[in-house]
């Protein structure tokens, strides 16, 4: 089976070779044309010189009657002349060649009508003789005329052929070119396909198992440790709130972590528990729980606040995704916010809202454009480091809560809106 990149070149050759054909084509198409277009001028121009020939014996006849007749018999004579001159340049070469005796005695015959035509027409004193002799002539050079203009006709039409044969055999060879480039290209493809189909699937087999392996080893710790708070909590005594929060944010972090692991194991189970479990909770208890385990890290500790201006945050939602959407999105906050960053919980008729303000680098109209969906998620790539999987999860997500994002631009920095229904919002 050819390789990638001898099908390349093969498939580049065919198509040179098909431009190539196309050009020959037309190149012998216009130029048999234009001798063609030639061969049938030479026709229409013998049929001119046939009709002045006879104006000319006319007018040679009518000067008996009439001298003033002359001048319009020379003018005639003139248009005849140069009619000759025109027509000798456009006869083809090798008809010329293979029939220069016909050609040459009807050119001759015209020449004298043409003379013996300016001869009456400059003749003050008609002569009679003369005119009769020019009608002779003129019978003469009707006859070599048509033995000239069958000529011609019967070369038009072996042109013609020799263009209809060429057009023929041109389409054939692209025809024939065409064929090839397939079985040579595109049928070995198909085979191809299939063992790049089964490498994939190997690949994939591979990751699952792998992700399992991961999950499984992860799932033993974070399960211990989720055991270890369940067994605590009850029996320490907290001295002050700070403390209890803290610990049951640690409870709250070792939960997600242990639901995460669990998807990893069930990531072919499309109806899982995991994805699907919802429940009831509050939205500024749940933002609270991450934003004190962020700021258990000393790095954040003073550049993070979260404030309450609505008890309408009540929500009915998967905790453990919506708690690692709300980490992602407040990670990125600081992590381009050198300055603090304000976690607000607020809510209206049908939303429990979520807002994240920073003061940081800010976002470029192409990012803000992708998070919100306007413009197409499977053509568009954003050039933002640090924005790929993370915000995948949350634009995800928000989608499967009904939810929505909102992202404004300010003087300095962002402010990151995301709206949840209520609990007992008719849009959940």
């Amino acid at each position: 089976m050819l390789s990638f990149k001898k099908r390349k070149t093969l498939y580049v050759f065919f198509v040179a070779s098909i431009i190539l054909l196309l050009t020959i084509s037309q190149v012998l198409v216009h130029h048999k044309l234009n001798k063609l277009q030639f061969d049938g001028q030479l026709i229409n121009d013998a049929g001119r010189m046939r009709m002045l020939s006879q104006r000319i014996v006319q007018q040679s006849f009518r000067t008996i009657n009439d001298n003033g007749m002359q001048s319009e018999l020379c003018n005639t004579v003139a248009i005849y002349e140069n009619h000759i001159k025109s027509i000798n340049h456009r006869i083809d070469p090798i008809l010329y060649k293979a029939e220069q005796q016909s050609f040459d005695q009807a050119s001759l015959l015209a020449k004298r009508i043409a003379e013996s035509g300016k001869a009456i027409c400059k003749n003050t004193s008609i002569d009679n003789q003369a005119i009769r002799t020019l009608e002779l002539i003129e019978s003469e050079y009707i006859s070599a005329q048509n033995k000239v203009v069958a000529l011609i006709q019967s070369h038009y039409e072996s042109k013609l052929s020799s263009l209809s044969n060429i057009e023929i055999t041109l389409s054939l060879l692209t025809v024939i070119i065409i064929l090839l480039e397939v079985w040579l290209i595109f049928i070995p493809m198909d085979k191809l396909n299939a063992e790049k189909t089964m490498e994939l699937e190997r690949l994939l087999k591979l990751q699952r198992e792998i992700s399992r392996t991961v999950a499984h080893d992860l799932r033993s710790p974070v399960s211990s440790i989720a055991s270890i708070h369940n067994m605590l909590k009850d029996e320490i005594v907290f001295n002050n709130e700070d403390d209890k929060e803290l610990f049951d944010a640690i409870g709250m972090a070792s939960e997600n972590a242990l639901a995460t692991a669990s998807s990893m194991l069930v990531i072919d189970q499309k109806d899982s528990i995991v994805h699907s479990e919802q429940k009831r909770i509050n939205l500024f208890s749940l933002a609270k729980s991450q934003v004190r385990i962020i700021s258990a890290n000393n790095k954040y500790r003073d550049r993070l606040i979260i404030q309450k201006t609505s008890n309408k945050c009540d929500v009915q939602i998967n905790i453990h995704e919506v708690s690692r959407m709300i980490q992602n999105i407040i990670d990125n906050a600081l992590k381009y916010s050198e300055d603090g960053v304000l976690v607000e919980i607020d809510g209206n008729n049908d939303y429990a809202l979520l807002t994240v303000k920073d003061a940081g680098i800010g976002m470029s109209e192409e990012l803000i454009n992708w998070i919100t969906g306007k413009v197409d998620e499977n053509t568009h790539q954003h050039s933002t480091k640090g924005f790929g999987l993370g915000m995948e999860f949350v634009k995800r997500t928000v989608r499967k809560h009904n939810g929505y994002i909102s992202i404004e631009k300010l003087k300095k920095g962002t402010r990151f809106t995301i709206g949840l229904p209520l609990a007992n919002s008719s849009n959940i």
